[in-house]
């Protein structure tokens, strides 16, 4: 594969880190678990494709419907 772009690297590093936010969520609110763990692996599915592509103009996009999943989860952030 090609050395990723800009755009990829910078996009990668800022769904990861909002997964990462979300996973330390609901481990501090493990009552809203069974809420937040499917939005997560939406999220996460949403992503992996452009990600394993290493499609960054398609990583964009899906990064923006990833956030738009967890917007959920921003109240309590």
């Amino acid at each position: 594969m090609a050395t990723p772009t800009p755009l990829f690297e910078y996009e990668s590093g800022r769904i990861a880190a909002e997964l990462e936010v979300a996973r330390s969520l609901v481990s501090a609110n493990p009552a809203r678990a069974g809420k937040w763990n499917p939005l997560i692996a939406r999220a996460e599915a949403a992503v992996k494709g452009p990600l394993a592509r290493e499609d960054a103009p398609g990583l964009q996009r899906a990064v923006r419907e990833a956030e738009g999943i967890l917007a959920p989860l921003a109240g309590t952030a």
